[in-house]
């Protein structure tokens, strides 16, 4: 009933016109998209009341905010979004529960005060790790409170009654001692977070502004009476109700009081006859720091809420326009698309980016060395440094529909991308067939951090393995490996297209009989040196052969030249002994196992190394950079829709003899998705100093 109720529903979609989009006039080849959305928006300079006009609740938004976000007509946005037939079929059930919340409120933005964004930035993934550990927590607690009850259900009929009120003491007792062990837990875990997070929390703030529907208002203030009253008859440990006038507003809300709370954990501790330990005592003193105030006010249908840990000082809202950020430079990246009636802004301060990298470099004195077997001091300083390459300044972002949906966001330079680099396979990107493409040029700085992440690896793998006796064959792959390696120029891409098939001497005639259609791919991995790194994959090849027969491997390679190239790749029997063809095929979305491992080759060419599959394909890829590159430059992707379709459709005979009803719904549904998409298109260029990419889903 369900899938008929799906196919139907699909039929239905598939004569629907979006009422998001109209027909594009489409520019057919990647090349053509990625140009039309690379092209920079007219320069412009909107005045303070054009954006205040567009851009809703912002103008509230204090001009010291540090980052921001914000859906400017929410309710337009999101009624428009999930109008599209493409999400009413796979939320027909819970469009009306979606689109109900979505009338509430018309206009939202959420800010970062002054210091926020940095300590966000480097309390991110403590602050996950935080909720991490408290959900882990809340599992051991359910778990044991649902053994126990289990064990209550089970009890025999046979106890008389005294014997059944010693149980339920019993019961109780393990109960609140698992419960204690398990806080006790909590509180050890997230001790070390807590001793680095509660100093930098004295003063940080975060205020959101909602524009609300008339009759959501009142609701909120009912909530806020609710709540007022379920907080008065709490036992008070943590938690206090707040009320008090600032910035003009009168707030109401909750204060958690860390001291309060860990004063609690101590009568608790005290009355159970423990005492805590060092760790314990370190995340009592730093728990004691930390008070937060989380406050609500009401006015004039807009609600204003915020989470601060002082609200005399943190608490900031702009009077008029001219108050607002709106009059800050911080905005000047939408006014270009204002026209545009963006659905979606945000900024990003550059000290969260800062405090991000720091974080990142941080952890290695912070996990445990012994579950790495890497030294962490050297992976997370690379880590960090390569965030820190691919980040810069402020990153800016708008959203908006336009035939589709756009995202474009802009940064400073970035030293992890060549961006000044043609895209030299694009025209590959062109052909019909191609289903994903995928290109750009890693500068020298990130190959230099990669490698040394993998000379720690091989070291951490060394050790690990020092009582083996590794073959000397294993050291000269290594070492050639990395002369490879630091061969590599950077240039990277990924081709992926629908024109593989299954040979017809594969062994299994039954899917031989169905012409299966398999998708080809290839990496392309350009080279600076070709002799250098020659001289070096024979070697690899030659000391994998020797060693393979050395240790008794059934595993033979095979290597072949041709004009300009040169192929590398597994022997027909290593194939046979590696696929187990005694226990049928192993079928992926490339096809079946074992003849992935026959096509899988490596084509080494004068400019690139080529790993794909198969070889016709790895050997154009390789020699496909001898022809003019494309005019773009920078770093591009592009996932279409309609070769995916083609592919499938070209399997559909196999899939309803597997099972019909399936295969049915699966014709239906890529079907109606290439009727609503054309595909998902990028592209990050350099212009003037400024990082700019550009997403577009677009549609047809």
């Amino acid at each position: 009933m369900k899938t008929k109720q799906t196919l139907t529903l699909l039929a239905a979609a598939l004569s629907a016109t979006s009422s998001l989009h109209a027909q594009p006039e489409t520019p057919e080849t990647v090349t053509a998209i990625l140009q039309q959305i690379s092209a920079p928006a007219q320069p412009a300079t909107a005045t303070l009341e054009q954006r205040a006009a567009k851009l809703g609740a912002l103008a509230l938004i204090p001009a010291d905010a540090e980052s921001f976000a914000a859906l400017p007509h929410a309710t337009r946005s999101i009624r428009n979004l999930m109008s599209q037939p493409i999400l009413r079929i796979g939320l027909a059930d819970k469009l009306q529960e979606i689109l109900a919340p979505a009338g509430m409120v018309t206009s939202a933005a959420v800010a970062a005060g002054p210091g926020t964004s940095e300590f966000l930035g480097k309390n991110i993934i403590q602050i996950a790790t935080l909720f991490d550990i408290y959900d882990t927590c809340n599992i051991k607690k359910y778990l044991l409170d649902d053994k126990l009850q289990y064990e209550e259900r089970q009890e025999p009929d046979t106890l008389d009654t005294q014997q059944k009120e010693q149980a339920t003491r019993q019961r109780a007792t393990r109960l609140r001692q698992g419960m204690l062990d398990i806080n006790r837990n909590l509180l050890r875990s997230a001790s070390p977070i807590l001793s680095r997070m509660a100093p930098t929390m004295q003063n940080i703030s975060i205020t959101a502004i909602a524009e609300l529907h008339p009759s959501t208002g009142a609701l909120l203030e009912q909530s806020l009476h609710g709540l007022k009253e379920e907080i008065s008859k709490s036992p008070g440990h943590f938690l206090s109700w707040h009320e008090g006038a600032y910035a003009g507003y009168d707030w109401q809300g909750v204060t958690f009081d860390g001291k309060s709370f860990a004063r609690f954990i101590e009568s608790e501790y005290k009355s159970n006859g423990i005492e805590p330990d060092s760790n314990e005592r370190k995340g009592l003193e730093a728990l004691s720091l930390v008070k937060l105030h989380c406050l609500v006010t009401v006015r004039n249908g807009k609600a204003l809420y915020t989470i601060c840990s002082n609200p005399a000082k943190n608490i900031n809202i702009a009077a008029t326009p001219a108050e607002s950020i709106l009059a800050t430079d911080k905005i000047a990246f939408a006014d270009a698309r204002l026209n545009n009636n963006p659905d979606f802004l945000f900024l990003i301060d550059k000290s969260a980016g800062q405090g991000i990298a720091e974080g990142i470099a941080a952890l290695a004195g912070q996990l445990d060395a012994d579950a790495y077997p890497q030294s962490l001091p050297v992976q997370m300083d690379c880590l960090s440094k390569l965030y820190q390459s691919i980040s810069s300044g402020n990153i800016a972002g708008t959203m908006w529909a336009d035939k589709g949906i756009h995202l474009e966001i802009t940064q400073g330079a970035i030293a992890a991308l060549d961006l000044n680099s043609p895209l030299q396979l694009l025209p590959c990107a062109d052909h019909p067939e191609t289903m994903l493409y995928g290109e750009c040029t890693a500068t020298p700085l990130v190959g230099s951090l990669l490698s040394a992440m993998l000379d720690d690896d091989m070291k951490a793998a060394t050790a690990l393995t020092s009582p083996l006796h590794w073959p000397k064959e294993a050291a000269d792959i290594w070492n050639n490996a990395k002369t490879v390696f630091s061969g590599m120029n950077g240039k990277t891409a990924l081709l992926i297209d629908n024109k593989g098939s299954l040979p017809s001497d594969y062994p299994d005639k039954e899917i031989v009989a169905y012409n299966i259609a398999m998708p080809r791919a290839a990496l392309y991995m350009g080279i600076g040196d070709p002799q250098r790194i020659s001289s070096a994959w024979n070697s690899i090849w030659t000391s994998c052969g020797t060693m393979a027969k050395s240790q008794a491997l059934p595993l033979q390679t095979v290597s072949r030249t041709a004009p300009g190239i040169a192929i590398y790749r597994l022997a027909e029997s290593s194939v046979s002994h590696l696929a187990f063809p005694d226990k049928g095929p192993n079928e992926t979305f490339f096809g079946p196992s074992d003849q992935i491992l026959r096509d899988s080759c490596i084509a080494l060419s004068g400019n690139a190394i080529v790993i794909g599959l198969p070889e016709t394909y790895a050997a154009d890829i390789a020699m496909a950079d001898e022809a003019p590159p494309s005019s773009l430059k920078g770093a591009a992707f592009a996932l279409r829709i309609a070769p995916i379709r083609d592919l499938l459709a070209r399997n559909d005979a196999y899939l309803i003899g597997k099972n019909k009803e399936f295969a049915g719904m699966l014709t239906a549904m890529y079907t109606f998705i290439a009727s609503q998409l054309d595909g998902l298109y990028g592209i990050t260029t350099s212009e003037n100093g400024v990082t700019r990419t550009r997403i577009y889903l677009r549609a047809r």
